[in-house]
């Protein structure tokens, strides 16, 4: 079955951008979500926006989860399948994250490194590509990306397949895409040409560093590596290689080459401002409903345990080591 009936040219402004295309789908089982204020009726597969940022199918939702609205964060309520197929439709939003709302709850549709994965796949011959995440679910969600985009390419550039399903696609000229949960095994018995490791900060801290010894003498054979990530703390697996990607001076204070870090890792730090649509008057309201703390780790790249000290002008003495983001400290000392 074809995953789209027909598409259909429109032209509607949204909060994120334009929404150029919709799609209507074949049917999906319909789910009913509801939030505290919110109700969505939508495929088992659409994508919302869990706390963190990592995004989450409808049928993954249990009460008590927290999901991104217009209002928001709110609390699921409940997440039920209707037991009815239906006809869905998608909309093709003209922006770098693809963000809309769907009846006030805020969706996603596709990401740039799912596009960045299969054009490397499809024009690399024998590449191995292995995409991980915190949970399996969220690897299969990025094939799922994957997947969009393949079908959605033109068919003069489509690479052939010998292999496609939800985990794992195989193409005629050797490369493949394979997903997996982080354990770690996870990269045992593979020759990795192209990890991608997605949300790293989330990963439990123990399974971040089996995993990277289980990959690390694959990649220094020749394998590349690409991390994305909110930051977390400044303690785990992902702070350690940025804080190495980042000191990229020589002990002249000249630039390394290329800006590559003394651990070999490039950093590229991507805040909210980068983007060339959003403003202080998109940002207020977000530091309002989520607080300083929560804005700053989803939006600026700062750690949420980030350290300051309070000193005492007069004596230089500190008054208080406290958490910057966790606790308000008012102090004339500033």
């Amino acid at each position: 079955m074809k995953k789209f009936t027909h598409i259909i040219p429109i032209n509607i402004q949204s909060d994120f951008g334009t929404a150029s295309m919709a799609f209507r789908t074949v049917p999906y089982q319909a789910w009913r979500l509801v939030t505290e204020t919110k109700s969505l009726i939508a495929a088992d597969r659409h994508r919302v926006i869990r706390e963190d940022g990592s995004c989450a199918w409808l049928e993954d939702l249990v009460p008590g989860d927290l999901i991104k609205t217009e209002n928001g964060l709110e609390k699921v309520i409940s997440c039920k399948n209707l037991n009815i197929r239906l006809h869905m439709y998608c909309i093709q939003i003209d922006n770098d994250e693809h963000l809309y709302y769907t009846d006030g709850i805020l969706s996603h549709n596709t990401t740039c490194a799912a596009g960045f994965l299969l054009w490397k796949a499809m024009f690399t011959p024998d590449m191995t590509i292995l995409v991980v995440a915190n949970t399996y679910s969220q690897a299969l969600e990025i094939m799922e990306r994957i997947r969009y985009t393949y079908e959605n390419v033109p068919n003069h550039i489509r690479a052939g397949v010998t292999e496609y399903n939800k985990g794992n696609i195989t193409f005629d000229n050797g490369s493949r895409i394979i997903s997996r949960a982080t354990t770690p095994n996870a990269g045992r018995g593979l020759a990795i040409s192209l990890l991608y490791i997605d949300e790293m900060s989330f990963i439990q801290p123990n399974m971040q560093k089996s995993f990277v010894s289980s990959v690390v003498m694959t990649l220094a054979s020749g394998g590349s590596c690409i991390v994305t990530s909110t930051p977390r703390t400044d303690e785990d697996q992902f702070a350690q290689i940025w804080k190495g990607a980042i000191d990229n001076t020589d002990e002249y204070g000249n630039p390394t080459e290329n800006g590559v870090g003394k651990n070999g890792w490039f950093a590229i730090e991507v805040p909210w401002y980068e983007h060339p649509e959003r403003d202080e008057a998109w940002a207020k309201p977000l530091r309002e409903t989520l607080g300083e703390a929560r804005f700053r780790q989803e939006n600026c790249c700062a750690e949420h345990n980030t350290k300051i000290q309070v000193i005492d002008n007069s004596t230089k003495k500190i008054i208080k080591i406290g958490d910057l983001f966790e606790e308000l400290i008012t102090t004339p000392y500033f």
